[in-house]
């Protein structure tokens, strides 16, 4: 019996809106709101969360980000930079 081919589909690319002012994110950030903050895609910020190199929470499978943890993160690697 012959094998059928794997046809790979495209993900879609959605518009991803900048991030302006810290009132632009919630309280509360999931992965996508991070992503959009640090121009990344989400799963870059999954894997920085795996290896505790972001602040964040498991909230059942999904990370959470509190926006205050990520603003004390962001002057963190300011302070380390300069």
């Amino acid at each position: 019996m012959p094998r059928s081919k794997t046809v790979h589909i495209p993900r879609p690319v959605y518009p991803v809106q900048a991030v302006t002012s810290w009132d632009d994110l919630p309280v509360i950030c999931t992965c996508a709101d991070v992503a959009r903050l640090f121009s990344c895609t989400p799963e870059k910020i999954q894997r920085m969360a795996a290896k505790s190199e972001l602040p964040a929470f498991r909230l059942g499978p999904e990370w959470r980000f509190r926006r205050e943890d990520i603003s004390a993160y962001i002057e963190n690697q300011v302070k380390k930079a300069v």
